[in-house]
């Protein structure tokens, strides 16, 4: 991915979430950079444990719905 996609998702994201993810600091003699903000290190961690539940939840809607089906189908 391109430097400049990626920063047209963090603002789009950071838009959408209506507030920043990211402090930037321009170059200069020291270099630039960028870290997270305080709101986006707490949101990473949270984001994380909800896509395990989906992906869990996901899991079980399959085994409960789906699965004897398609098992019945392949034998």
């Amino acid at each position: 991915m391109s430097y400049s996609k990626a920063w047209k998702i963090v603002h789009h994201a950071e838009h959408e979430l209506g507030f920043l993810l990211v402090e930037s600091v321009t170059g200069g003699a020291q270099g630039g950079g960028a870290c997270l903000t305080r709101q986006a290190a707490r949101l990473l961690p949270a984001y994380d444990a909800m896509v395990q539940e989906l992906q869990k939840s996901q899991q079980m809607a399959f085994q409960k719905h789906l699965a004897t089906i398609l098992e019945e189908e392949l034998t």
